[in-house]
């Protein structure tokens, strides 16, 4: 947990002297809800796909490129594979990097790249795994202009981080597909 505090206070304070580049808006903020769909198969057997929920903020550093910061909480049951034993798995990825958008009137495509840090907790009779890695990040998505600050987010993207918990190697991520609602100042 102190490593993603850290990772987004970096990522903040970097972004401070930017903040108010420009004339247009420079600062944004948004709630997202996505569905997510695993890579790995072995992850797919024991917890299938799933709703993720997370936040984002972005702060412009100059015309169509600017930093944004996310982070996102996913929690699910499954089965364990032999023994069918109710098992849970958290994710809360943390993750940064830069994007790029046009800004045309209504209609904002983007495409952002970054790394997070992949939290993951998994729970169950045989017993409890907590770590953490290092994951990438490509997002590819669309703003549309409300009215005034607010905006209407459609976005997918796909995520990759393999981890280790035990003998077996696994892939937390996987295709993200989602919308969002957020404010720009």
């Amino acid at each position: 947990m102190k490593k993603s505090v850290l990772f987004l206070a970096v990522i903040l304070f970097l972004s401070g002297p930017f903040s108010h580049a420009g004339t247009e808006s420079s600062f944004r903020i948004e709630g997202m809800a996505h569905y997510f769909q695993p890579t790995d198969d072995f992850f797919k057997d024991i917890y299938g796909s799933g709703m993720v929920f997370g936040g984002e903020i972005g702060i412009k550093l100059w015309k169509w490129v600017s930093l944004w910061a996310a982070a996102d909480f996913y929690n699910k049951e499954g089965k364990t594979t032999f023994t069918e034993e109710v098992t849970e798995l958290r994710i809360i990825p943390i993750s940064g990097g830069l994007m790029f958008q046009t800004r045309t009137s209504v209609f904002r495509p983007y495409t952002a790249i970054g790394v997070g840090y992949f939290q993951y907790s998994e729970e169950n009779p045989i017993g409890k795994v907590k770590n953490g890695d290092i994951g990438y990040i490509f997002q590819l998505g669309c703003r549309i202009k409300v009215a005034g600050p607010l905006f209407f987010d459609v976005k997918g993207s796909y995520n990759y981080c393999k981890v280790k918990p035990a003998d077996f190697e696994i892939d937390l991520g996987g295709l993200k597909g989602g919308i969002g609602l957020g404010l720009e100042f």
